[in-house]
């Protein structure tokens, strides 16, 4: 995923961060990405689709990457997803407030996210 970098990352993230810490309880994660979709351009890579093994084109990529983005948000606590549905936690409620800048935001997940994989390992852990 060279196309999306650390920066990139952080705007889609705080772009569900914003959104979410505006509604009024968990939203399906179709909704979190029709909204965020609509808070930032996406990019004619983030526009293009993944093809299948015949070479069709099946899913948006920008569909994919706000998933996978994601991921350092809730390992970090950050953000809930469950059955299909995101809220954002009070961590990251303070988080989002505290760290303002995209990269900045971006580069503190993937650090908790290290952190976070690096004491699974050593625990012994395979989850």
């Amino acid at each position: 995923m060279a196309e999306t970098d650390a920066r990139r990352r952080g705007e889609i993230i705080r772009a569900v961060f914003k959104f979410l810490q505006n509604s009024d309880g968990p939203v399906s994660v179709l909704d979190v990405t029709k909204h965020v979709e609509n808070m930032v351009t996406l990019t004619e890579f983030e526009k293009s689709f993944y093809p299948d093994a015949n070479g069709r084109k099946t899913v948006r990529r920008f569909d994919k990457l706000i998933r996978f983005h994601t991921i350092t948000a809730v390992k970090a606590g950050w953000l809930t997803k469950n059955k299909g549905y995101w809220s954002v936690t009070t961590e990251g409620i303070q988080a989002y407030n505290t760290i303002l800048d995209p990269e900045d935001f971006a580069r503190e997940l993937d650090r908790i996210y290290r952190d976070w994989n690096k004491s699974r390992h050593s625990a012994g852990d395979d989850s």
